[in-house]
């Protein structure tokens, strides 16, 4: 069975690769995860005085890939991206100039640092995010655990809550951010339609 400290493991190169770039672009996807796993490292590269540049994209496409490698990038992050693109990436970029953070499953396993939750048999679509993925990635960076509410907010956004209730290491997440005081705990209405149909049809 896979523990969080396997998890760590595993999530450790891209941190390394991270922690010794001067500069980082980061390229996440145009969702709730992708944005927020997005903003936990951008923000935790910032707080490490990287020099960061980053923009948001609805999908990957080999087109993107040729053009974001194009430009005077020394190191690109692909985030809740890259994992399905992982030969693209593997013959565009050098093994030193790319790395990818990923719940999606995989296409294949990689040389460049690549932390995907599937790697580990754990289900990305249920357990775990792409913003609680760069969560551990940011912690093993420095002290950012006053980022996990983030990575609560992309679990929240990819629906992968069980009947209201978060599953795996999602929850393990969520007991970190209630330690912390970072969100509270409430009973609420689980109305039927609620994810979507506006309020007032639920």
């Amino acid at each position: 069975m896979t523990e969080f400290a396997d998890l760590e493991d595993a999530a450790r190169p891209v941190a390394d690769f991270l922690r010794g770039k001067d500069d980082v672009h980061v390229v996440g996807q145009y969702d709730a995860d992708g944005i927020s796993a997005t903003a936990i490292l951008v923000e935790a590269l910032e707080r490490r005085g990287k020099q960061v540049s980053f923009e948001i994209l609805k999908q990957l496409y080999e087109e993107d890939v040729d053009d974001i490698a194009s430009r005077d990038h020394s190191s690109v992050l692909f985030v809740d991206v890259g994992s399905g693109q992982a030969e693209a990436l593997s013959t565009t970029f050098g093994v030193e100039e790319v790395a990818v953070v990923d719940h999606h499953e995989p296409e294949t396993e990689t040389e460049f640092p690549h932390f995907n939750p599937h790697f580990l048999d754990v289900d990305g679509g249920s357990q775990i995010s792409a913003a609680g993925s760069a969560f551990i990635v940011a912690d093993l960076m420095g002290e950012n655990g006053d980022l996990v509410d983030w990575a609560l907010v992309g679990a929240t956004g990819d629906i992968q809550k069980e009947d209201g209730v978060f599953q795996g290491f999602n929850e393990r997440l969520l007991e970190k951010a209630l330690d912390r005081g970072l969100v509270t705990e409430e009973n609420g209405l689980d109305l039927y339609g609620r994810t979507t149909k506006p309020l007032h049809r639920s």
